[in-house]
């Protein structure tokens, strides 16, 4: 657990420094998602949600925290990923997708798919 709290402050002193306007919790969040997502090494919100370093005891809190970081409104993906699209440019893709609400929608709907196993 030491671990990933390292990596997760280091993950937040890179964003501070690439996006000194985001506010504090809001990079930390960020930040704490990415390194959980490289400790568990999985993108599954559920996964997420196990491997999450958070002093809650149920599950279903994590996962309500990860939705709330991701469905905020105030971080913009675009902005938070523009700094690696200049490093490493993705080629164009034949169908224009708005990423951003795409994410969201997944999110959407796995929080309805786990909003139905009756915790």
């Amino acid at each position: 657990m030491d671990g990933l709290l390292k990596v997760s402050e280091g993950v937040g002193l890179e964003l501070k420094r690439l996006l000194p306007r985001q506010r504090k919790t809001q990079r930390e969040g960020l930040a704490l998602l990415v390194a959980t997502m490289l400790d568990v090494r999985s993108a599954n919100l559920m996964d997420l949600a196990a491997g999450l370093p958070r002093a809650v005891a149920r599950i279903d809190m994590r996962y309500q925290w990860i939705s709330r970081v991701l469905m905020n409104a105030l971080i913009d993906p675009d902005v938070v990923m523009a700094h690696q699209h200049r490093h490493h440019p993705r080629p164009q893709s034949r169908r224009a997708v708005d990423h951003r609400h795409a994410d969201r929608a997944r999110i959407s709907e796995n929080i309805g798919l786990f909003g139905s196993l009756g915790h």
